[in-house]
């Protein structure tokens, strides 16, 4: 802003002006020109979603136990990256490997391992700003060896699970698409899956007298041992059995296991 621009006189709350400070910082501007690009941006405005592709987009991420708007921020994150620059990065890298180097166990050992390949993949791609051309060439052709290093159906299977939901990776596998319905594809028939799937919503005593009963042929004592089973409980358990698995992980407070062969750095022989 020029000099000669007029003033204005702002009172934030100590809150806001922190928040607005540390916006700024990273940004690279200073406070004053955070405080006019968010101005500037509120006049602009966002163009609005059709009704009809809002409402998709709500039932699919209340499908994945997430709100509209986290849905729509988890795609548009994934198509439009934020780069790296080659210092902040390699600072971060030395931050996690210092934590590694520490022998303590946390979850940032795992988060080392992602951002290391994220990284590699950050420098080919050119995510990684300010790397040497000559370097990155010579990182690109490390990378295409290590990839050859491991099998095709491997590393398929580790780069669609990196990016993709399960309802994602399902459709990824039957079209090659990642189209997102609000009425999902029915389910194929998998009787093993369904066993387990009555074994964790049904009580185990409830189980084990309906299967009783079927063996014994009397299916009306099998119906009568379901119509008494308490509803709100086994309504409750199916809905969380159809949450994706990330979501029931989350809803638990566990960790999700890490997908087999996720470590990029361990080959097999």
């Amino acid at each position: 802003m020029a000099r000669e621009d007029p003033q204005l006189k702002l009172r934030l709350t100590e809150e806001m002006k922190l928040t607005v400070t540390e916006s700024a910082r990273q940004n690279n501007r200073s406070v004053n020109a955070e405080i006019v690009q968010r101005l500037e941006q509120s006049f602009r405005g966002l163009p609005e979603l059709p009704e009809d592709l809002m409402d998709r987009i709500s039932v699919y991420a209340q499908r994945q136990g997430r709100t509209a708007g986290e849905e729509i921020l988890r795609l548009l994150e994934r198509e439009y990256p934020k780069q790296w620059d080659i210092d902040d990065r390699m600072e971060h890298m030395a931050n996690l490997l210092a934590a590694l180097a520490s022998g303590k166990s946390d979850g940032r050992i795992n988060q080392f391992v992602i951002d290391m390949q994220d990284t590699v993949q950050g420098i080919v791609s050119g995510r990684v700003t300010g790397v040497d051309s000559e370097i990155r060439d010579e990182v690109a052709s490390l990378w295409f060896s290590y990839q050859n290093r491991l099998s095709e159906i491997q590393f398929k299977e580790q780069e669609d699970q990196y990016e993709l939901d399960e309802e994602e990776q399902k459709m990824q596998t039957r079209t090659g698409k990642t189209e997102k319905f609000a009425v999902p594809r029915p389910q194929d028939a998998d009787s093993y899956e369904d066993a387990h799937f009555l074994a964790r919503v049904l009580p185990s005593r409830s189980l084990e007298g309906i299967a009783e009963s079927i063996r014994s042929g009397d299916l009306e004592a099998a119906a009568k041992i379901i119509r008494n089973m308490p509803q709100d409980k086994l309504r409750d358990r199916v809905r969380f059995e159809q949450l994706p698995e990330e979501a029931q992980y989350r809803l638990r407070g566990e960790e999700p296991p890490q997908p087999k062969g996720s470590d990029p750095f361990s080959f097999t022989e």
